[in-house]
């Protein structure tokens, strides 16, 4: 898992979860910088995909992530 520190990073990683996905920014970005699962984020609000599917946009965004920090040389940390 990557570690994202940098206020810029957590903007960047935003920027690519609305790429993906624009209705569940919020929850990806919880489910990858927090840790929060998708279980517990469903508890608390409702999440408008499956977990199937809600896992394979975090998969995404997380890709999307690491290109554009290699684009950025940033990648690897």
């Amino acid at each position: 898992e990557m570690c994202i520190r940098d206020r810029w990073d957590k903007i960047l990683l935003l920027q690519c979860a609305a790429e993906v996905y624009p209705n569940i920014v919020d929850e990806l970005y919880c489910c990858i910088v927090i840790g929060m699962s998708y279980d517990k984020m469903n508890k608390k609000k409702f999440v408008a995909l499956d977990r199937k599917d809600f896992y394979a946009y975090r998969k995404k965004t997380l890709a999307v992530f690491r290109e554009a920090l290699k684009a950025c040389n940033r990648y690897p940390f």
